[in-house]
């Protein structure tokens, strides 16, 4: 059995005339018993009720989505991601009951935790979609996304062993616009390997990475964008990424990439060719060196956190002489006078577990520079 899995789709300024292209394009890759697998990160509603969060709120609307559903053909949608939840639970309600009458498959989501933890199992194949917690998960709103909380993933990962031969955990985790994971990452993922998964793919950073084999289990770090136009946004990496084909048999995995460009100002989906598939290729393998080197990993990491310094401290609560006076004899709590954006900013850096790490490894070596 061949399943191939992509990054993340985001539907909201898409074209009705870019999805027949999109359509033809994945069409004359995909075999009569292929499975394509894609990460749905936009809510599908015509709902205009937000929920107040940290970042932007994506969606799209039903009447586009339901033509790009009926004509591309991806079979199953993981839906563990930050932004599933963005239209509250109306917009998830919207999105899986769409998704449920245009015969498409899901996972990773659900209108309770233990919907949105169930698994989904394709012959032996078990495949679990989880993510990072921000303003998304069923674990603390009773809906939404499956959480990559890793307690639980360890319950959840040796009950599934039972069921199934192969387990494939996807997760939607990692820093945006870095191209490596972090060394706690990293460990994760070693984590997951060590419980029973088979093999991993991660996307969430919107730009690509390369891979690892832990324990002879491939680990597929960040994969890119899939389908995601932004006009503000048309870099070389924003704009690359690459399919993961696995070919699994009696319990053994085989892959192979499919690296392409979305749209760079030309077609919205073109697979990569000639000269252009060995420079993604030489990119993707000098990035695979670093995440199998650890030194060079962590000083890639320190490279990214210092550039990261200033946008990460700025977010923390860092009371003037005044205000610590003020709070010392009249008991002023100067967090409630933050407005909300502040607040659900500073909520956010604490809570996802990609920016907790950023943060304390930021204050260490600040730590650090002071007591030298």
């Amino acid at each position: 059995m061949n399943l191939y899995f992509f990054g993340d789709i985001c539907l909201q300024d898409i074209q009705e005339s870019e999805i027949e292209s999109i359509a033809k394009t994945l069409t004359k890759i995909k075999s009569k018993n292929d499975i394509f697998i894609a990460n749905l990160e936009c809510p599908i509603t015509d709902s205009n009720i937000k929920i107040k969060k940290d970042g932007p709120n994506l969606r799209c609307k039903t009447n586009i989505a339901k033509k790009f559903l009926k004509k591309v053909p991806i079979d199953i949608y993981t839906l563990a991601n930050n932004h599933i939840l963005d239209y509250d639970k109306h917009g998830l309600e919207e999105t899986l009951s769409i998704l449920h009458d245009q015969n498409k498959k899901y996972t990773g989501a659900g209108l309770t935790k233990s919907a949105a933890d169930e698994p989904l199992i394709i012959n032996d194949i078990g495949i679990l979609s989880i993510a990072e917690e921000e303003f998304n998960c069923a674990s603390t709103y009773g809906y939404g996304a499956s959480s990559s909380d890793p307690i639980c993933l360890y319950s959840r990962i040796t009950h599934l062993k039972k069921l199934v031969n192969t387990i494939i955990v996807v997760i939607h985790g990692g820093n945006e616009f870095y191209s490596l994971p972090s060394p706690s990452y990293k460990k994760l993922l070693h984590y997951i390997i060590d419980i029973g998964a088979d093999c991993i793919i991660s996307h969430h950073p919107h730009v690509s990475s390369g891979m690892e084999k832990y324990n002879n289990k491939y680990i597929f770090y960040s994969i890119g964008n899939f389908l995601f136009p932004d006009s503000q946004l048309t870099s070389y990496e924003w704009c690359h990424g690459h399919g993961v084909k696995l070919t699994i048999n009696q319990g053994n995995i085989d892959f192979g990439l499919l690296p392409y460009r979305q749209y760079d100002n030309t077609f919205p989906l073109t697979f990569l060719k000639d000269n252009e598939l060995v420079l993604y290729n030489k990119k993707f393998y000098e990035l695979t060196d670093i995440i199998n080197n650890d030194k060079k990993l962590l000083l890639n990491w320190k490279k990214f956190t210092s550039k990261k310094e200033n946008f990460y401290i700025n977010k923390l609560i860092i009371p003037n002489l005044l205000q610590k006076i003020l709070n010392k004899f009249f008991k002023i709590n100067f967090y409630d006078k933050k407005n909300i954006n502040k607040k659900l900013s500073q909520l956010n850096l604490i809570r996802c577990s990609s920016h907790r790490e950023t943060l304390l490894y930021i204050l260490e070596n600040k730590n650090k520079k002071i007591e030298d």
